[in-house]
């Protein structure tokens, strides 16, 4: 079984080298064999990019079950580790290699157990589940990477309101999650809490009205410039939107 990783691991950030040529099943074959993945130090122009994680008291990566408030803790200590790194390079978030080496060296157990069934026999239960391990370019292959998910919930939290208030709030329900990241309305910090803050108020049996809401905010914003609102006309779009798809004025279609 792979070893866990559960306590302060101070280092360098590093990446998994040609990434882009593993597929889940290269994960799940590496993770059971136990083989080496081939990485690389990262480099900030002549110095290496700094990285001391420290898995956050009252969890272990681990653990079976994974509640909202867990994962918000992981988050919320993931984009503090990686604070440092990107003060010297911005773009080291758009590396896929960095995700997958965070999944597969940092947090392997998190995404194993909270997304792959967990170990059997040493192995991840869900081989197809591996992908969790990798990232892309879009939104939807960034939001399903299990690593660069809890960073997304972090930083947008504190893009929003400079705290992490919202980060719990983000991973309490995947679907809602997908709903609002899997599309480029999450990339507007200030859009994605009003709409997650819109529909979670919803309650049970909501999901109809708001995956048609995020359809019909989408079709909104493709008429109206974003930049030009400000947080309180976000919010009205958001309540808008809603109103008028739980109405049945608008199917959002």
């Amino acid at each position: 079984m792979a070893s866990k990783k559960t306590s302060a691991t101070p280092s360098v950030l590093g990446r998994v080298v040609d990434v882009e040529f593993l597929a889940a099943r290269d994960i799940y074959d590496r993770l059971s064999s136990g083989s080496a993945f081939s990485t690389e130090v990262v480099q900030v122009g002549a110095s290496t990019a700094p990285f001391t994680f420290a898995v956050p008291p009252g969890i272990t990566l681990d653990q079976e079950r994974w509640r909202p408030a867990d994962e918000a803790k992981l988050a919320v200590a993931l984009r503090d580790a990686l604070a440092g790194a990107r003060s010297l390079n911005s773009g080291l978030v758009n590396d896929h290699g960095v995700w997958t080496w965070l999944g597969v060296e940092v947090l392997r157990d998190y995404v194993v157990n909270r997304w792959c069934g967990g170990y059997e026999d040493g192995r991840p239960q869900k081989p197809g589940n591996c992908d969790y391990f990798l990232t892309g370019d879009g939104v939807h292959a960034q939001t399903r990477c299990a690593v660069r998910r809890l960073y997304i919930a972090a930083e947008t939290s504190h893009r929003a309101d400079g705290d992490s208030r919202w980060v719990q709030k983000f991973l309490q329900n995947a679907d809602i999650f997908s709903s609002i990241f899997e599309r480029r309305l999450g990339m507007d910090s200030e859009l994605a809490v009003a709409m997650l803050d819109s529909f979670l108020g919803l309650g049970s049996g909501s999901r109809p009205v708001y995956r048609r809401a995020s359809k019909l905010i989408g079709l909104i914003l493709s008429t109206t410039s974003l930049e030009a609102l400000d947080r309180q006309d976000k919010v009205a779009l958001v309540a808008d939107a809603v109103a008028e798809v739980s109405l049945g004025l608008i199917d959002g279609n």
